[in-house]
C-alpha cells in the first residue's frame, strides 16, 4: 500500500511481479487501486489495471470508486486511464453524488468534460437533491457551470430544499451568475458569451 500511495513504480512494479495481494483493503476499505487513483499516480494505476484479479470499481466505506476519487482530487489523466477501462461513469457514493457531482463540486472543469463525453448523467442528483450545476453555482466555478449549462444542465431543477441553481444565485448576490441563468432558463438556445460570468468576482 506505501508504494502504491507514494508512487513508486518501480516497487509496485516488483511487488506485482512477485505476487503481492493488491485486493486488500485498508482501515477505510480503500485498494491499492483506489489509493494510485486518488494520489493520481498513473504509471501504478496502469500496472494495477493489468492484473486481471483488479476490481475497478470497488468501493471503500464511503461508497467511493477509484474514479470518484480521482475525480474529486483533479487528477485528470487517472480519470481518463480509467474511463477508458469502462470504469462505471455513474456509480454513486453513499453521499448519492456520481463522479460528475465531485468534479463539478470541486471545481475541475476538464474531468466534467471528460465525464460528460463519456456519458455522465448531467442532471443526477445526490441526497439531498443536488445537481452538478447546483454545486458548480454554490462553489463559484464560473466555467464548469458554463460547461454543463452548454451540455443542456437543467436550470429549473430543485433540490429538495426547493432551491434551483437559480436560487441559490440570488441568495449569495452572485449577480452574474443569476443573470446567466435567468437568460439561459427563457431562452434555451442562447449561446453563451464570457462577459456574463467575466466580472462575477465583484459580486460579493
Amino acid at each position: 500500500m506505501l508504494a502504491v500511495m507514494n508512487g513508486h513504480e518501480a516497487v509496485v512494479k516488483l511487488l506485482l511481479s512477485n505476487g503481492a495481494n493488491h485486493i486488500n483493503e485498508d482501515n477505510a476499505g480503500r485498494t491499492a487501486l483506489m489509493l494510485a487513483a486518488k494520489n493520481g499516480h498513473e504509471a501504478a494505476v496502469t500496472l494495477l489495471l493489468c492484473d486481471s484479479m483488479v476490481t475497478l470499481d470497488s468501493q471503500d466505506k464511503e461508497g467511493k470508486t477509484p474514479l470518484i476519487v480521482a475525480a474529486s482530487n483533479g487528477h485528470e489523466a487517472v480519470v481518463k486511464l480509467l474511463l477508458e477501462n469502462q470504469a462505471n461513469v455513474n456509480h454513486r457514493d453513499k453521499q448519492g453524488r456520481p463522479p460528475l457531482i465531485h468534479a463539478a463540486k470541486n471545481g475541475h472543469f476538464a474531468i466534467v468534460k471528460l465525464l460528460l463525453e463519456r456519458g455522465a448523467n448531467i442532471n443526477a442528483r445526490d441526497l439531498v437533491g443536488k445537481t452538478a450545476l447546483i454545486h458548480a453555482v454554490v462553489e463559484r466555478h464560473a466555467d464548469v457551470a458554463r460547461l454543463l449549462l452548454e451540455h443542456n444542465a437543467d436550470v429549473r431543477m430543485l433540490d429538495f430544499q426547493g432551491e434551483s441553481a437559480l436560487s441559490y444565485a440570488r441568495q449569495a448576490g452572485h449577480h452574474a451568475y443569476a443573470a446567466l441563468l435567468e437568460k439561459w432558463e427563457s431562452e434555451r438556445e442562447l449561446r453563451m458569451t464570457p462577459y456574463f460570468f467575466g466580472d462575477y468576482d465583484g459580486d460579493k
